[in-house]
C-alpha cells in the first residue's frame, strides 16, 4: 500500500472494506472514487474556510480527471472538522427522514436502500444517478459495518445489471466522501453511482460534475422526481 500521504489505489473485492477502513483510520477525510474495478482514494486536508475548501476540492477533481496522481500533504489534525461534522449529525438528517426516503427509494436491501438522486448529474432526459445509503444513520465510512458496505456494493451491481437490460451502459462511476473538506454535504454516508450511456453523454457528465464544484446542482421538480422514481422502480424489478 502507498504511503499515508499519497493517493491510494485498491482493488474492489472482499478485502476492499478492510483496506478502506484501514485508510479511514489514517485519514479523517477522504474521497473514494472508482469505475467498478478498483478504487482511488484521495486524502483531504482540513481547511479553515470555504474558499480553501473549494480550491482543494476543485484541484483534486482536476487531477482525478487528468489522471495526475500526485502526493497530497497529510493534515496534521482534522479534529476541528470532525467536530463540525459530528455537530451537524445531531441535526435532522434528510436520509433518516421517511418523507425523503419514501419519495426517492427505488430499491430496498436488508441494511441498505437505493435512492434516485433528487439532483441527478448528467445531460439529457434520462439521468442515471443513484445513491446507496445505509438504513441506519452512519455519518461516515468508518461508521459502516462490513455487512452494510458489502450490501451497498451488491446493490450497486444489481442496479447496473438491471439498467443494462433496457439501455446501453457506456461507463459507470462510483464515489463516496467522508468529511466536509472532501465535499460531504449530507452527514449520512452514501455511495454515488453515476451511469453514462455513450461517449458524448459521458463527456458532458464529466463537464457537469466539474462545474457542480462551483455551483449547487439543480434539483428536480417534485413531479419530475416522482416520474423518474416510478420509472426506475419498474426498471429495477427482477
Amino acid at each position: 500500500m502507498a504511503s499515508s500521504s499519497s493517493w491510494i489505489q485498491v482493488n474492489e473485492g472482499p478485502t476492499t472494506y478492510q483496506q478502506l477502513y484501514h485508510l479511514a483510520e489514517q485519514h479523517d477525510q477522504f474521497l473514494a472514487y472508482g469505475t467498478g474495478k478498483d478504487w482511488t482514494v484521495m486524502p483531504y486536508q482540513k481547511c479553515n474556510n470555504l474558499l480553501s475548501r473549494k480550491y482543494q476540492q476543485i484541484l483534486n477533481i482536476l487531477k482525478l480527471a487528468t489522471g495526475i496522481h500526485t502526493t497530497v500533504t497529510k493534515a496534521s489534525s482534522c479534529a476541528t472538522t470532525t467536530n463540525k461534522v459530528q455537530a451537524v449529525v445531531q441535526r435532522r438528517c434528510p436520509f433518516c427522514t421517511p418523507q425523503v426516503t419514501q419519495s426517492q427509494s427505488v430499491l430496498e436491501g436488508k441494511t441498505v436502500r437505493v435512492l434516485y438522486n433528487y439532483a441527478p448529474m448528467g445531460i439529457g432526459q434520462e439521468k442515471l444517478h443513484f445513491l446507496m445509503i445505509p438504513k441506519a444513520h452512519k455519518p461516515g465510512f468508518r461508521d459502516l459495518t462490513e455487512e452494510e458496505y458489502l450490501e451497498a456494493i451488491s446493490l450497486k451491481d444489481r442496479v447496473i445489471s438491471m439498467l443494462s437490460k433496457k439501455r446501453t451502459i457506456y461507463k459507470t462511476y462510483l464515489l463516496h466522501k467522508t468529511g466536509v473538506d472532501a465535499g460531504q454535504t449530507v452527514p449520512h454516508w452514501h455511495l454515488h453511482l453515476i451511469v453514462t450511456t455513450n461517449c458524448t453523454n459521458d463527456l458532458l457528465t464529466k463537464v457537469v460534475f466539474f462545474f457542480q464544484q462551483f455551483v449547487k446542482p439543480r434539483k428536480l421538480s417534485p413531479t419530475t422526481l416522482q416520474a423518474a422514481v416510478t420509472k426506475f422502480r419498474s426498471d429495477l424489478k427482477e
